[in-house]
């Protein structure tokens, strides 16, 4: 009975969701096609693309000039890029957390949770070879299931950011200004 009453409740709010999604659709796909990703990688549009981290801080570090090498394996159509002698990988996890107590932190992936190295070492086996200088993944901080994230101490292997459209923000004022 409760169910069936939440469901008559959220209905409009769900039609309402989908109509704006359905404006919205046309104007983020002419935009994507106008997008520099886009045009250097070719990728079919779908929904989620434009939400994606690779999409959102090729862009922005295009935009910026910032000075990366972006790389998308032929073999497999993994992405990454190289930055100030580090390589940065995409997670293909949505948030991280470490469990009270042991210390060890997880990742969850498709409502899974798992060990975070392990996570690590599954986007790291996706490299046509592993490279010689340092390997970190690069997640916002809204991933971290945290009371504090900004106060979270994080592995070496994870490089934390506000967001993919500002990441290295003050590299690019430094050199600007410097």
């Amino acid at each position: 009975m409760v169910s069936a009453f939440l469901a008559i409740a959220l209905a409009p709010l769900f039609i309402v969701f989908i109509l704006i999604e359905l404006i919205k659709t046309p104007f983020q796909y002419v935009k994507y096609r106008k997008s520099r990703y886009y045009k250097d990688f070719k990728h079919k549009y779908n929904l989620s693309i434009v939400y994606s981290d690779e999409y959102r801080f090729y862009n922005s570090a295009i935009k910026r000039g910032l000075p990366i090498q972006y790389m998308k394996q032929e073999s497999n159509g993994f992405e990454y890029f190289v930055f100030e002698g580090a390589v940065y990988l995409f997670p293909d996890f949505e948030y991280i957390r470490c469990e009270d107590g042991s210390g060890r932190w997880q990742a969850e992936r498709n409502d899974e949770w798992a060990d975070l190295w392990a996570a690590f070492e599954r986007l790291k086996s996706k490299l046509d070879t592993e490279p010689e200088m340092p390997i970190r993944i690069m997640i916002t901080k809204d991933s971290i299931l945290d009371d504090d994230p900004d106060g979270v101490q994080t592995p070496d292997y994870i490089f934390v950011t506000g967001s993919p459209e500002n990441v290295f923000s003050e590299y690019v004022l430094e050199e600007k200004h410097g």
